[in-house]
């Protein structure tokens, strides 16, 4: 009888499977849709944060302030002082644009301002183009007066000007201000705001030619907020009331 070669041969076994090495799979993210139409998930990319609670760190990091401590109280300090002295300057000249709040014309209504700082059509000179006014005698002036306002007015405008001496504001008012002008104030500060105030044609009773919008009183007074300075009526005045 003749011995099969093949210790173990059996014609109806299964078929024998060899499996080889394979390279190891990787994930590539951020794929987005690949051919097969299955999304490719993102991965999350951002950087690992240290841990925020480490003393090492903090030390160094409280020692490197105070070896800076004189350069940083420098650097806030000028921080502090170019974002509060200009609110400082303006609050004070717009407050010394309002009339205090025991004035006449000062009820409940808040008086309203608009402001014609003279660009495109500055008023002249006064010092080179005009000649002394008669009324505008020192001796005639208002003095230790901030604020120039219509009394029982509101919504007036006022013009700023720039003026040398109250005697040149003064000039101004008298001759350069067309619709006529009823009245100004002369305050120097430290500050670029020109120092003349004029109030030009507000309504008012007694219209006259040379006065169309009529002549309106004034009151002036100090309210603290900027240096004491001199002013006057002007030719479409009628008085000043306390």
């Amino acid at each position: 009888m003749a011995q099969n070669q093949y210790a173990e041969f059996d014609p109806n076994s299964a078929p024998q499977v060899v499996v080889h090495d394979a390279p190891e799979v990787m994930q590539m993210g951020n794929l987005g849709t690949g051919n097969d139409g299955v999304v490719e998930p993102a991965w999350d990319n951002s950087v690992a944060q240290p841990p925020q609670d480490n003393p090492g760190a903090l030390k160094a990091f409280c020692q490197s302030l105070a070896r800076h401590k004189k350069i940083l109280i420098s650097i806030i300090a000028l921080l502090l002082l170019a974002t509060v002295l200009p609110v400082v300057i303006m609050k004070a000249i717009l407050r010394a644009q309002w009339p205090p709040p025991n004035s006449p014309g000062s009820g409940s209504t808040p008086t309203t301002f608009t402001s014609e700082i003279s660009s495109s059509t500055p008023l002249p000179t006064p010092s080179s183009t005009l000649v002394p006014a008669p009324e505008c005698n020192s001796s005639k002036f208002l003095r230790d007066v901030n604020w120039i306002g219509i009394d029982n007015g509101v919504g007036w405008n006022f013009t700023l000007t720039s003026a040398q001496s109250p005697q040149d504001c003064c000039a101004v008012c008298h001759q350069s201000v067309p619709e006529g002008c009823n009245g100004w104030l002369y305050v120097k500060t430290n500050t670029n705001t020109p120092a003349c105030n004029i109030i030009p044609g507000f309504s008012g009773p007694n219209k006259t030619k040379s006065c169309p919008s009529g002549r309106p009183s004034l009151v002036f007074s100090n309210n603290g907020d900027l240096p004491p300075g001199q002013g006057g009526l002007g030719p479409c005045a009628d008085e000043v009331r306390n």
